[in-house]
């Protein structure tokens, strides 16, 4: 994302310029996403200096599946979808997993 926004400005942009865009992501990331319901943004009980996680949102869920984004990971990073190590995502190898669609997402 910076690398984009470098490039929209010329190739350099002033290090406030550069704070402001990433306050911006953090607002639509904590803010909208959250509100949209794309993203739950839930605090780690018993954690000081209070954490908080990110997970997935019920909007989210009907509107895309990890194997889409696998998909789309894999791509843009040209690695071999059914090669979990690649990706760190155990989801593909774990027990119960359906691994439909991976042959396909391999010749996309």
């Amino acid at each position: 994302m910076i690398a984009h926004f470098l490039f929209m400005k010329g190739n350099a942009a002033k290090e406030s310029a550069v704070w402001e865009l990433l306050r911006r992501l953090r607002k639509l990331v904590t803010e909208e996403s959250v509100h949209q319901t794309y993203l739950e943004y839930n605090r780690i009980p018993h954690t000081i200096p209070p954490e908080f996680e990110f997970w997935w949102g019920a909007r989210a869920s009907k509107e895309t599946s990890k194997m889409q984004i696998l998909h789309f990971v894999t791509k843009i990073q040209n690695k071999d979808p059914r090669e979990p190590e690649t990706t760190g995502w155990d989801f593909v190898t774990a027990p119960g997993c359906v691994h439909e669609g991976l042959d396909f997402l391999a010749q996309s």
